[in-house]
């Protein structure tokens, strides 16, 4: 081998040592501490989405005693769309007005459809492709119902800027009419439910944190809990256009959950227990969520989540021996469709 092609060879495992080495002895890349970041003012609206389908499974003795429709998979349509405005911002604790722009409902069972539609200017009932009820006709034409319902904050809510929903209670025309110390004990157990979404120290990619779900309402007879788990898959870049990624997945239960208990047990004035006749129907299950949140990377806020949700759960009707279960699996998400100043 000549002198030349050696003193070549040489420099070319010369330069890919050199180019591999900083690779290999790199520090990992800086914690970074993730905290939403809210302004006095700032408007977003979301987008919230659930479709599935459930499926009873009932014991052999029962099947044949039910419709045939039913005893396929019913599916479902859930659509809201929520706008937030920032009141307040303190000590990392911003507070938020809600307000429910719009709802669709719907529900397939065989070859009939069931649809339920509603914003500021009406609402609708529609069977089958055909509308049975419009609040614009008839004796409620005068009636501003919807106007008086959708697109009005309603609600206040109190979060902390690792997401976490610390308060809530009623604003506008549903605090005249249902701010009492009963519903504002509800609201209380309700935000135990909803899970911080950011962990409290810093993270690099890959690392994970959890979030405990109390599911806690005595008034309601309702009790559980579980965990939510986050992973960090990448951070996004504001000057590049692109997201946060974090993965999450979790299970939370419920148990004994009793019907009458929850109807009896609403906030609701002039509910008299001895004289409704509630079935004596207990319900418990399962939820297990899987997904992935997308998070604008100069504020940490929620520009978009995607999950699928499995919940399986076991009825039991108060008959000896006999209990169904119920299998429903959606797929959901959570889109911000705008955002930036009030208006």
């Amino acid at each position: 081998m000549s002198m030349r092609l050696r003193v070549a060879i040489g420099l070319v495992a010369f330069a890919s040592l050199a180019t591999a080495l900083p690779r290999a002895v790199a520090a990992p890349a800086q914690p970074v501490l993730l905290r939403m970041v809210r302004t006095v003012g700032e408007r977003s609206t979301y987008l919230c989405r659930a479709d599935g389908t459930m499926r009873v499974d009932l014991p052999t003795d029962l099947a044949g005693t039910i419709p045939d429709a039913l005893a396929g998979d019913i599916g479902f349509h859930i659509s809201v769309e929520v706008s937030t405005a920032v009141r307040e911002v303190a000590d990392g604790v911003a507070d938020l007005g809600l307000s429910i722009n719009a709802v669709q409902l719907g529900l397939r069972i065989g070859d009939r459809s069931f649809e339920v539609v509603a914003d500021s200017a009406k609402a609708q009932v529609v069977v089958d492709g055909e509308v049975t009820f419009d609040s614009t006709e008839g004796e409620l034409a005068d009636v501003p119902l919807a106007g008086l319902l959708f697109g009005r904050e309603l609600f206040l809510a109190r979060m902390n800027d690792v997401g976490d929903l610390v308060g809530m209670g009623l604003t506008g025309l549903l605090s005249a009419v249902a701010d009492t110390p009963a519903v504002q004990d509800v609201f209380e157990h309700i935000a135990q439910m909803v899970p911080a979404t950011l962990p409290t120290e810093p993270v690099r990619v890959g690392d994970t944190w959890q979030s405990p779900v109390v599911v806690d309402v005595p008034e309601m007879g309702l009790t559980g809990g579980g965990e939510i788990r986050f992973v960090l898959r990448s951070l996004g870049d504001a000057a590049a256009g692109t997201l946060t990624q974090v993965g999450v997945r979790g299970t939370v239960g419920v148990a004994d959950f009793h019907l009458a208990e929850a109807v009896l047990g609403l906030p609701m004035i002039g509910v008299d227990a001895e004289t409704m006749d509630i079935p004596g129907v207990r319900l418990s299950g399962l939820t297990t969520v899987k997904g992935e949140m997308l998070l604008d990377p100069a504020t940490n806020q929620l520009e978009r989540l995607n999950c699928t949700a499995d919940l399986r759960t076991t009825l039991d009707a108060g008959i000896p021996g006999i209990t169904a279960g119920i299998l429903t699996t959606a797929d959901c998400s959570i889109e911000r469709l705008s955002h930036g100043p009030s208006r």
